[in-house]
């Protein structure tokens, strides 16, 4: 069976926050081509640079990045009151401990577009306004 995904837009921008160019290029790209407007960020310190001046509906990280990496950022994000009502997906490929991720959505890598459309459409769902 097919999964049909029903677009629903952010009132804000996806800030997608990946170290690897290619990944991070090509999920940009898929949510543009949705309608999705898109920020993008190598890691945790470009994406904080870019919180500080954008406001993104919806953020998708990585959690395995240099300089600051996704827990880093998460921790950032939730001490920062104008920050922490931003709804985060986490990707990995890695295997984290579920308890390490309250109130956080996980995606596993490698992503099918289908999939990461279907999740960034319902997060969005939640956080558009009226």
């Amino acid at each position: 069976m097919a999964l049909v995904v029903v677009s629903a837009k952010c009132d804000g921008p996806v800030l997608v926050v990946d170290d690897d160019d290619a990944i991070r290029e090509s999920m940009c790209d898929l949510l543009a081509d949705e309608g999705y407007p898109v920020l993008a960020a190598r890691n945790g310190r470009e994406a904080l640079d870019v919180l500080h001046h954008e406001h993104p509906s919806l953020l998708v990280i990585d959690l395995t990045m240099p300089e600051m990496n996704g827990w880093q950022l998460i921790d950032a994000i939730h001490a920062d009151a104008a920050l922490s009502q931003i709804p985060v997906l986490v990707m990995t490929a890695a295997s984290p401990d579920g308890a390490d991720l309250p109130a956080l959505r996980l995606l596993r890598k490698p992503l099918r577009a289908q999939t990461l459309l279907a999740v960034v459409a319902a997060s969005c769902s939640h956080t558009a306004g009226p």
